[in-house]
């Protein structure tokens, strides 16, 4: 940490290859399934605009203004009854003209989460001309060691963006141990 101090104000692009071709190699896939953002409403952003222009039907559920600055029509799906996605209905309300689909498990603000074998089934039943976007922010708070991450689906290839951050498990740990609780 001593050596990079004097680095730490610096934009880190020189470094974004290495960082890249090692989250590749952990995640099992090419490093051109690997894109790193300025933090993860970047990464949400840029999803909303290259697949939710033009006036297209993206269900997107987070950035709601922004996606609308730009023209896209935002089909909001309220959750079920327990504060979850309510897939059956997200599914029945995809048309021809979505572009985007955004699931966030587990879900922020509610904290639940969608049954993996549901998610799976979900991912694989949109069709080919859509995106669904899993926002994994939240996955290492899943107590389930074998709950997977979506990136089968990508490896797989369907058409699923996984977005996944540093900051939610890394930043809040550090906060705990910070604060003596860890």
């Amino acid at each position: 940490m001593k050596d990079a101090f004097d680095l730490g104000c610096r934009y880190p692009y020189s470094y974004v290859k290495e960082l890249t071709e090692a989250i590749a190699k952990k995640e099992g896939v090419t490093p051109a399934h690997v894109m790193i953002t300025g933090g993860f409403t970047e990464g949400l952003k840029i999803a909303g605009l290259a697949f939710g222009r033009d006036g297209e039907n993206p269900t997107f559920k987070a950035l709601l203004d922004d996606a609308e600055k730009f023209g896209a029509y935002i089909n909001k799906v309220p959750w079920n009854e327990k504060l979850g996605h309510y897939l059956a209905e997200i599914a029945q309300r995809i048309a021809n003209n979505t572009s985007l689909v955004y699931l966030c498990n587990p879900n922020n603000p509610t904290g639940t989460i969608i049954s993996a074998n549901k998610l799976e089934d979900f991912c694989e039943s949109v069709p080919k001309r859509t995106i669904t976007f899993c926002d994994e922010a939240y996955i290492d708070f899943i107590e389930d060691a074998n709950y997977p991450s979506m990136l089968s689906q990508v490896k797989r290839g369907n058409n699923v963006i996984v977005a996944k951050t540093f900051s939610k498990i890394y930043g809040f740990w550090q906060a705990c141990a910070f604060n003596g609780n860890a």
